[in-house]
């Protein structure tokens, strides 16, 4: 599903061009990154597999720690999380 947004996302900006700003552009980058994992959270809340926001926060982190740290992940991963 996290891979299926930034799919449908780079159709609809044009791969070439996204790809090219997702490189260059960490805040985009991070932007797409929240959005993937956002719907991946509420998928999986949604069918009553849902994890921590402790646990999204960590793979946001570690996985794209140059352009987020635990903290602000985690604020975000609570943000998601308590959201309808």
């Amino acid at each position: 599903l996290h891979e299926k947004v930034h799919s449908e996302r780079q159709r609809a900006y044009g791969v070439t061009k996204w790809v090219a700003r997702y490189i260059h552009d960490k805040e985009f980058a991070l932007a797409e990154e929240k959005l993937g994992f956002e719907a991946q959270m509420r998928y999986l809340r949604a069918h009553g597999s849902s994890r921590p926001a402790e646990y999204w926060a960590k793979i946001l982190s570690e996985n794209y720690r140059d352009m987020v740290s635990y903290e602000d992940a985690l604020v975000w991963a609570r943000q998601v999380m308590s959201s309808p």
